[in-house]
């Protein structure tokens, strides 16, 4: 990937550790390798479009080993993605993942994360908004009321989250409600702890109502690996 003579063999050797990355013994062992993750996030910021495609592809699937997710926001994943946003769904996804595992605290801390991921729900395809909504939902229940303030004080987010106005909102309809469910909760659990009471955390419903409720057929093998425990 670092020296390859152009970019189709850059975009080769990200390809083949995507499907290296896709068997569980390889992915922890390409984890390890910091020569490999720095390589694949150098092809994320600097790739053209389709070279950055299959870093993304190969960084969600680096990012489904928990054990790898340390390594990868210690090198800027969680900045990677986030700037490539705008350009590829993919780097949506790699968000919750790393959410997901570890890596919440690392995406918070960048400025404006919060929002760009709201703002991904308003413009994002299908796909990214429910990915979006994935994220949002860990960051709030991992991070806390902070995250919940920071989300909330977009102007709009309620009506974003609906986005209920008709048949075809449905899904992200419901994706919504449960969102809002998670952020409600997290709060609730704020307020109980600084009034001193002892009360657990009420019980969050999942953000999603089935594994495939973030499938895009056309990923269906990457995305799997948000919801694939380690």
């Amino acid at each position: 990937m670092g020296s390859g003579a152009t970019w189709r063999a850059k975009e080769n050797a990200a390809a083949t550790v995507l499907s290296l990355a896709a068997v569980h013994s390889y992915r922890r062992r390409l984890g390890r390798n910091q020569r490999v993750v720095e390589m694949v996030l150098l092809l994320v910021r600097t790739g053209p479009s389709s070279t950055k495609k299959d870093a993304l592809s190969a960084l969600l699937c680096l990012s489904g080993e928990r054990e790898n997710v340390g390594k990868l926001v210690e090198a800027g994943a969680a900045e990677a993605a986030l700037s490539a946003i705008s350009e590829e769904e993919i780097a949506v996804a790699v968000l919750a993942s790393l959410a997901k595992r570890g890596g919440a605290a690392a995406i918070v801390n960048i400025d404006g994360a919060v929002a760009r991921l709201v703002a991904e729900l308003r413009r994002g395809t299908d796909w990214s908004r429910e990915c979006a909504a994935a994220a949002l939902v860990l960051l709030c229940r991992r991070m806390g009321a902070g995250v919940v303030a920071q989300v909330m004080s977009v102007s709009g987010v309620e009506w974003t989250i609906m986005g209920a106005d008709g048949h075809r909102h449905e899904p992200r309809a419901a994706k919504g409600r449960l969102a809002r469910q998670g952020m409600s909760a997290v709060g609730r659990r704020h307020r109980r702890r600084r009034r001193g009471a002892n009360y657990g955390m009420p019980h969050l419903r999942r953000h999603t109502a089935g594994r495939g409720s973030l499938v895009n057929p056309h990923h269906a093998r990457l995305h799997s690996f948000i919801h694939r425990s380690s």
